[in-house]
C-alpha cells in the first residue's frame, strides 16, 4: 500500500539572471496524500546558497506561487542554479524536490 505522505513538487520554475541579480517565479505544489509541514526552498548558484524561501503548510492538492526579485548572486558567473525543497518530513517522492538550470555562457 502507498503511505499517506505529503509530496511537494517544484513546478513552473522560471529564473532570469540580469548581471549579479536573479529573478524567479516558481510554484510549489503538494501532490501527496496528506498536508505538508512548513518547509523551505533553498536556491544555490553552484555550491553557494543565495536564498532560502519559507513555504507554508500546504493542504493536499494545494500550491503556492512564489516571486523573488533582485536576489543578489554574489558572482556574475556560475555554471548552474539549483532549487531544492528542504523538507525534513516523509514524502512519497523526494526525487522531485530538486531542479537544476544550466546557465548560458
Amino acid at each position: 500500500s502507498i503511505p499517506a505522505n505529503a509530496d511537494l513538487v517544484l513546478e513552473e520554475v522560471s529564473p532570469a539572471i540580469h548581471g549579479k541579480y536573479l529573478d524567479v517565479n516558481m510554484t510549489v505544489k503538494n501532490n501527496g496524500l496528506k498536508a505538508s509541514e512548513k518547509t523551505s526552498i533553498n536556491i544555490y548558484a553552484d555550491d553557494t546558497i543565495l536564498e532560502s524561501v519559507e513555504v507554508p503548510n500546504l493542504e493536499i492538492g494545494f500550491g503556492i506561487r512564489l516571486l523573488l526579485q533582485n536576489v543578489y548572486t554574489k558572482k556574475s558567473s556560475f555554471d548552474k542554479l539549483i532549487f531544492i525543497i528542504d523538507s525534513d518530513f516523509e514524502e512519497l517522492d523526494k526525487t522531485n524536490n530538486e531542479l537544476f538550470f544550466e546557465t548560458e555562457k
